[in-house]
This record gives structure tokens, sequence and C-alpha cells, in this order.
């Protein structure tokens, strides 16, 4: 359930966002498809995701799952 925004970049935004079995709160990274084609970020997209899921250290925020549907690519993080 997205409750509100949290910020916007030159790439995307993010999004506060909650789990609404678990009330858990995340904060959902989206990217759109034609950003990540006009700016040829796929392979840093990969990449952030690749380190994302090796580190594994109090300072920076954890990567919890990536998707992707046929408009973005979204990272869901926690949100801190």
């Amino acid at each position: 359930m997205l409750i509100k925004s949290l910020g916007e970049g030159n790439f995307g935004t993010v999004m506060l966002c909650s789990n609404k079995h678990q009330e858990i709160l995340y904060a959902l990274k989206t990217v759109p498809r034609p950003k990540i084609i006009n700016y040829s970020l796929y392979k840093n997209l990969q990449q952030e995701r690749e380190l994302l899921l090796m580190l594994d250290s109090n300072f920076i925020m954890k990567l919890v799952k990536t998707f992707k549907d046929e408009h973005r690519i979204y990272f869901l993080q926690e949100y801190i």
C-alpha cells in the first residue's frame, strides 16, 4: 500500500509504502522504463541490485526485493 512520496531524483521516485499484513514500512524506489532506455541505466541498476544484496551493514539500507513490470523497475528497501 503506497502511503506518500519520500523524494524524487533525476531517474526515479521513492515512495513510502507498507505491507498490509504486517504493517511494516518500506521505501519503494521506482525507475520508469523510458528513463532506463534513454539513459542506458540497465547495467547500473543491475550493479546496484547486486551490490545491495551483498552488503550487510547497519549503515546501508537493506534491499528487501526487486521486481519489475512493463512500466518500471522497483527496489523495495527497508525504511529508515
